[in-house]
């Protein structure tokens, strides 16, 4: 049996006041466009296929704007600005489209300004991040490893790992559909964060399997007759 991670829905959830706070702390118009990437710079993240996705995203979607965060991630990162430069992005550029948060503890701040998140690793567990910005009413792009696929379910993209092209495809879809269909998937991403990976739904899981457990515990367990 497996019970997966519960998500605070009270903590990640829509806010189109925490959105405005973040495009006011970066000076970005109203009408942006941000796409999101979570995770330190290690190569399970696969930084480098995030950045070539976005370098082809960008080429035919100039406005957008990508919000990188995770330990490792940012311009004071000699290797990660390497990176950056050979997909074709200068991180210090006035004109970058990148913007490197580092390490953040308030991601519940920062996830519900996101239009879409891409979550690129080529190895995973049970990606909370995925979760999170589902509950925010993010629909996410993500890689075949893992629980992803099964976290996304329909209301999402799946793609396979190390593939730019596809990760950029997919992102295509969901940056050039209008609003009000963006609207739609992050709705049912946050409802099927709700019925199977929130709090609420992890603890009723968690109580039904020890009442099972119990039960079957007093099935086995023989009764005795006084004589």
């Amino acid at each position: 049996v497996v019970i997966s991670n519960g998500v605070p829905l009270g903590d990640f959830s829509p806010s189109q006041d925490k959105r405005e706070n973040r495009l006011r702390e970066h000076s970005l118009p109203s009408h942006s466009l941000l796409i999101g990437h979570v995770g330190r710079f290690v190569p399970e993240k696969d930084h480098k296929t995030a950045l070539c996705a976005f370098a082809l995203l960008r080429a035919k979607n100039p406005g957008l704007h990508f919000v990188m965060i995770g330990r490792g991630v940012s311009s004071t990162n000699g290797a990660f600005v390497d990176l950056c430069r050979t997909v074709g992005f200068d991180p210090f550029s006035v004109e970058s489209p990148l913007l490197l948060l580092d390490e953040r503890g308030d991601l519940s701040q920062i996830l519900p300004a996101l239009d879409v998140l891409l979550s690129s690793s080529c190895t995973e567990g049970f990606p909370n991040v995925v979760a999170e910005a589902m509950s925010c009413g993010v629909p996410c792009v993500v890689t075949d490893v893992g629980e992803s696929a099964y976290i996304v379910g329909d209301t999402g993209a799946v793609v396979p790992p190390s593939d730019p092209e596809a990760c950029a495809a997919a992102l295509t879809q969901l940056v050039e559909a209008s609003p009000k269909s963006r609207k739609e998937r992050g709705e049912s991403a946050r409802l099927r964060i709700k019925e199977n990976f929130s709090v609420e739904s992890f603890t009723s899981k968690t109580l039904s399997l020890y009442e099972e457990v119990l039960n079957l515990d007093e099935k086995a367990t023989p009764s005795t007759v006084d004589t």
